[in-house]
This record gives C-alpha cells, structure tokens and sequence, in this order.
C-alpha cells in the first residue's frame, strides 16, 4: 500500500508541476501573443522613428553598454539590464518606454519593464522579437566603429 500512495503522490506532484510551469509560461508571454505588456512590432516603430513622431515615446535599449555602441535603435537611450536597477532612473514618466533586448523572446525587456513597473512606470511597451526581428527586417541601427558614428 505504501507503494500505492508513492504512486500516487508522485502523479499528482508531476501533475502540480506541469500546470505550475504552464501557469508560469503563460504569465510570461508566449512569442506572438500579448502579456503583461503591449507589444510594438518592428514595423509600427519604424513608422513613428521614420515620421518623426517619437515625442511621446522613449526607446529604451537593454543591453549591456558596449554592445549598445556597436548597435542600436535609432534614438534609443540605453539601460542596460541588470538584477537590481540603479535610482533615480533618468527617464520620463509622462512618455512611453518602448523597452527592447537583444532577444527573440523579449526576456530581458519584459523583466526591465516589470522593475519599472514598480518605480512607478506605468506607459510601458516591448519591441516585439527585439533587436534580432528589427535586424531580420533590415531596418537599419545606429553604432560606432573605431570610434566613429555610423548607421547600418
């Protein structure tokens, strides 16, 4: 009987899990879907960049900062993602922050997002499929070679 009950609380252990890991994923955000917050695509920040219609938005890049100098979203500003964000943060409450990281998933611009969050940001997006779907999409980036300013 004892086995019986091992079984058994290892079925429902294993069934807990599961559903504790779908839950999870499903706060997260699956690729495609909207999570917590608003996804911008590519193409929709493009246009506002191109028509000059950013004066109510931020973009906010998070990578580390010398990656940021190779290669950034025109106009962005760059905070870098860390565990822990440094205060005061030097960005406007009254605007939206577009946030953006080097992944395909949005990770680390969705944790940024959630640390700003509770410093009180509350006019939060992400760059859908960030810097790697901006690139796919051959829309050009800001960087320095050799010390030198250059669009890509």
């Amino acid at each position: 009987m004892t086995s019986r009950r091992l079984i058994a609380r290892s079925f429902l252990l294993a069934w807990v899990g599961d559903s504790l890991i779908f839950t999870l994923r499903s706060e997260a955000g699956e690729p495609g879907k909207a999570g917590r917050y608003p996804f911008v695509t590519a193409q929709e920040l493009k246009k506002l960049i191109d028509s000059s219609a950013t004066q109510d938005i931020v973009v906010v890049d998070t990578q580390p900062s010398e990656y940021f100098q190779e290669a950034h979203l025109p106009g962005a500003v760059n905070l870098p993602y860390a565990d822990r964000i440094r205060t005061p943060v030097n960005l406007p409450r009254t605007k939206t922050l577009v946030l953006y990281c080097p992944c395909e998933q949005e990770e680390e611009s969705t944790a940024m997002a959630t640390k700003l969050e509770k410093l009180g940001y509350t006019r939060l997006k992400i760059l859908q499929g960030g810097l790697p779907r901006w690139r796919e999409l051959g829309y050009p980036t800001v960087g320095s070679t050799n010390g030198r300013a250059e669009k890509r």
